[in-house]
């Protein structure tokens, strides 16, 4: 069965596929096993960046592919992903992460068997990110993981790395995969992964400030550790940095300042600072940037505060 597998990859792919791992044997083979029959369908190659498997996690990859890069692991998820991107030799890439797994690959597979990618630069499909072990409460959230490689697409960011540059037609698939990325067996577990988390974004907010995306994530960050003060207090700063001025001509920023809003009132609610988070949600919708959805969640938040 591993020599067949490893037969997929084709000299003139098409189609790369990119996988990130380490060490999480329990799900490594549901992720790889659920891209096979794309693999069999599309001219593909299956590139692994290894960032740190043991021996028993080296020999299951090898039964997929016998591309396999050795990543020393840095605290850059970025660069590892570019560390593979540089080896493909698809016309177009998709990268995943090895605790995520497609439910089908049918849409994906049409985008290709139809000729529809010839008519586009990326494709969206669905993450499924769940919150509890049995599978139960989740959230679809569309992530765009499949482009059309050029020589200047390359990862950006230590954490939460995405592809630039891109801007082009792009399509959706109703694909999705399973996530369980944020389930955590122990709240030390998962106060522990977010302090990972915050320590690199700190890092990145330090080369990167004009990227409201790095002040949103520390945002959520500090959120899920429930540090109120620290959230409110980054999101303030982020204000002074992206200003009307700031943020005039470009309205996908004029959309994510509501998320800085969003986190001080959120900050002042889970603080018991209903006065200031009335005055914080006046302050918002008074600001003239929000969107219909921001207008109406400053609303609901200060309809909470009375």
């Amino acid at each position: 069965m591993s020599k067949d597998l490893r037969k997929l990859n084709v000299k003139n792919p098409l189609l790369s596929i990119q996988v990130m791992t380490s060490n999480r044997k329990d799900t490594i083979r549901k992720c790889l096993d659920s891209i096979t029959h794309l693999r069999e369908t599309v001219p593909s190659e299956l590139v692994m960046v290894d960032t740190g498997c043991n021996e028993e996690m080296r020999s299951i990859i090898e039964e997929y592919t016998d591309h396999i890069i050795k990543f020393e692991w840095c605290n850059d998820f970025a660069k590892a992903r570019n560390a593979g991107l540089n080896e493909c030799k698809g016309k177009w890439f998709m990268f995943m992460d090895d605790d995520e797994w497609f439910e089908d690959t049918k849409e994906l597979e049409y985008i290709f068997t139809s000729g529809t990618y010839k008519g586009i630069k990326a494709c969206f499909y669905i993450q499924r990110n769940y919150v509890d072990k049995e599978g139960i409460n989740f959230s679809d959230d569309p992530v765009s993981r499949i482009f059309e490689r050029t020589p200047e697409l390359k990862f950006v960011g230590r954490i939460h790395e995405y592809l630039d540059p891109f801007d082009g037609v792009y399509t959706k698939v109703n694909s999705y995969v399973h996530h369980y990325g944020y389930v955590f067996n122990s709240e030390k577990e998962k106060y522990e992964h977010s302090l990972r988390n915050l320590s690199l974004l700190k890092e990145v907010l330090k080369e990167d400030r004009g990227q409201i995306r790095w002040w949103l994530q520390t945002a959520q960050e500090y959120n899920a550790i429930e540090e109120f003060d620290n959230m409110a207090q980054l999101c303030e700063e982020g204000l002074t940095v992206f200003t009307k001025e700031k943020t005039a001509d470009d309205r996908f920023l004029c959309r994510d300042v509501a998320g800085l809003y969003m986190g001080i009132i959120q900050s002042d609610l889970r603080t018991f600072k209903y006065e200031q988070a009335i005055k914080n949600g006046e302050r918002a919708l008074a600001d003239g940037r929000l969107n219909p959805m921001a207008i109406a969640q400053a609303h609901i938040n200060m309809a909470r505060a009375y």
